[in-house]
């Protein structure tokens, strides 16, 4: 069985989507609202509603073991996602490095898929990741690089308010 919680933060609904395995996958605040049954946190879980509470009130700390059900991608997708996970907040990689640092020099569009798929964010921060020329790209979150960018301002501190327009 799948389970669905509402975590209200500063930047409108975020959900969380769980089954007794662990993490399913994590949406950020917006117009998405997941379809399921809707229940409490289990014990678990709740440093993570917490933890999305805070980050979307401009304190980004590193986030709990969010227990991520790794069937919801491959091995690769998954050395991608720890790569990203170690950038630290308000910092950005490019697709490049991040391929680099899993070994496969060049295959910064490999990069970009894998995070296009990511199930966990912000909890994975595909959002630290940008193009080789500084520039804003590839944010497949409802808000595109938009989005991305007033992540990263958040994150620096330089703004506060909703991630998408109409949320």
């Amino acid at each position: 069985m799948i389970f669905h919680h509402r975590v209200d933060t500063a930047w409108g609904p975020a959900w969380l989507e769980w089954n007794e395995e662990g993490l399913l996958r994590s949406y950020l605040p917006g117009p998405c609202q997941p379809v399921g049954q809707h229940a409490g946190l289990p014990p678990w879980l709740a440093p993570c509603a917490h933890w999305l509470e805070a980050f979307f009130q401009g304190q980004p700390a590193p986030p709990p073991d969010f227990r991520p059900v790794r069937s919801q991608c491959s091995q690769a997708e998954w050395l991608v996602y720890e790569q990203t996970q170690a950038i630290p907040p308000g910092q950005v990689k490019t697709y490049g490095q991040i391929a680099e640092l899993c070994g496969r020099p060049g295959a910064a569009q490999w990069v970009g898929q894998a995070l296009g798929s990511n199930p966990w964010p912000p909890f994975v921060p595909c959002h630290r990741v940008i193009g080789s020329n500084g520039r804003m790209t590839g944010f497949s979150a409802p808000g595109g690089v938009d989005s991305k960018r007033r992540l990263l301002d958040m994150e620096s501190g330089r703004e506060q308010g909703q991630l998408f327009e109409g949320s």
